[in-house]
């Protein structure tokens, strides 16, 4: 849904900077410029949509108000116009070469993307912590998760901690914890399955909707990492097969995995 938001909000920002663009330029004439640069502009904007896709810019695990977001925001409409100079100068199909216009209309749509970008990070961040989350289970992966899920409100998962098996006294205030902080999602370590009590609170709390969760799988589906930790003979059997092989290899050609201990 939030991809879908950015996308649309995207679109009507391009659409508003070059309606803009032509009223400042022709005024009483823009009607007529309209029809003519509509669909021109319309290929351009599908474009600028493709290059912000491959840039990650609709990715939300990376929208955030920080440098490294708004380098690859500029670095996207830096590509997109290089683009879309290109097609206006060299594909007849396209019938115009705009310069003043177009160098107004990347000013506008530049200032306008940045406005909403921000805002919309600024929002989706403040509005995300509406699904408390709890880890059980202490090691380095569920603390990297917890640090992760601090790191990005705006995946909509608000950690509340982790809760450590080993220390027994954790164990009777564990359904209290989740019945009061209306916890919605619970990620479960690995030792969590070889402790009776837990498990048994854990099937008292199946009728309050919540959402139960691996620890590797979550972590993985979260960071889009997977940690070294996991990947074991069992591991490789069950991802490398016939179906999956190729997406793997794609993949491990990437540095993504983690240390763990």
């Amino acid at each position: 849904m939030r991809k879908f938001l950015l996308f649309l909000g995207d679109i009507v920002i391009l659409y508003l900077a070059l309606f803009l663009t032509l009223y400042i330029r022709h005024g009483h004439n823009f009607y007529e410029q309209f029809n003519i640069h509509l669909l021109p502009f319309t290929i351009v904007f599908a474009v600028w949509a493709v290059v912000f896709y491959i840039t990650n810019l609709y990715e939300v695990s990376f929208s955030k108000n920080n440098v490294q977001f708004f380098y690859s925001l500029f670095y996207g409409i830096v590509t997109v116009s290089t683009i879309s100079i290109f097609l206006f100068y060299f594909v007849p199909f396209f019938g115009i070469t705009p310069k003043t216009n177009f160098f107004i209309f990347t000013a506008i749509a530049t200032i306008l993307q940045v406005l909403w970008r921000f805002y919309f990070n600024r929002l989706t961040a403040k509005s995300s912590y509406k699904n408390n989350t709890l880890i059980i289970g202490l090691n380095q992966q569920s603390q990297e998760l917890y640090d992760f899920l601090l790191a990005n409100p705006q995946l909509g998962y608000g950690a509340l901690g982790i809760i450590d098996v080993e220390d027994k006294a954790s164990y009777g205030i564990l359904e209290n914890l989740i019945k009061q902080k209306h916890i919605k999602t619970l990620v479960l370590g690995p030792s969590v399955y070889e402790i009776p009590h837990i498990i048994d609170v854990l099937y008292r709390l199946v009728g309050f909707k919540i959402n139960f969760h691996g620890l590797s799988d979550f972590y993985e589906r979260i960071t889009g990492r997977v940690p070294l930790g996991v990947i074991d003979q069992a591991w490789f059997l069950e991802n490398l097969s016939e179906g999956r092989k190729r997406a793997y290899e794609n993949w491990a050609k990437e540095p993504r995995i983690l240390s763990a201990q």
